[in-house]
């Protein structure tokens, strides 16, 4: 929205001002739970099997492939 437009809205009709207003504050809080669902869906995709207590089959795709440890046996 330009500010020619803006102004003309204040200036003009209270009620389409206050209307907005009011949309605009729910915008906001959408956007804020949006961002936390966000950090958390990342937070996710950082876990793996190898820093995390989750089984190797729940390593995202994007997990680099775990390495073999030889256990060496003394006898």
């Amino acid at each position: 929205m330009e500010r020619a437009e803006a102004e003309a809205i204040l200036d003009g009709d209270r009620e389409t001002a206050l209307a907005l207003l009011m949309r605009i504050d729910e915008l906001i809080e959408a956007n804020r739970r949006l961002e936390a669902r966000v950090a958390e869906l990342e937070q996710r995709l950082k876990r793996s099997s190898r820093n995390f207590s989750l089984p190797p089959s729940a390593d995202p795709p994007s997990a680099p492939p775990r390495t073999r440890t030889l256990v060496r046996r003394i006898a």
